[in-house]
């Protein structure tokens, strides 16, 4: 099995809170969803649009879990034309998939 999932508790009837993490590129969610879930699991670095795609994280106290979507940066309307559509995307999909 791999390492990641050895940790993984899954509580009897969880209560379940879903948040996505918005913002510009290099603005601290891959950080912050680090720092929440306790593990680095997003990879943190100085270069703009380091995350790609959606980054799940979930974190388990109790019978709670606080389920987190690292997204790439929101992207300004002059950068579309050099930037997949599916990174542009990425941030508006996860908003439709949380709380």
């Amino acid at each position: 099995m791999p390492k990641i999932f050895k940790d993984v508790v899954q509580p009897i009837n969880p209560k379940v809170a879903k948040f996505s993490l918005l913002g510009r590129a290099n603005s601290g969610k891959s950080t912050l969803l680090n720092r929440l879930i306790g593990k680095n699991i997003s990879i943190v670095s100085n270069k703009p649009q380091t995350t790609r795609q959606r980054i799940l994280g979930i974190r388990t106290i109790d019978n709670f879990q606080l389920v987190l979507v690292d997204t790439p940066g929101v992207v300004a309307k002059l950068m579309t034309s050099v930037i997949s559509r599916d990174v542009i995307s990425a941030p508006w999909r996860a908003l439709s998939e949380v709380d």
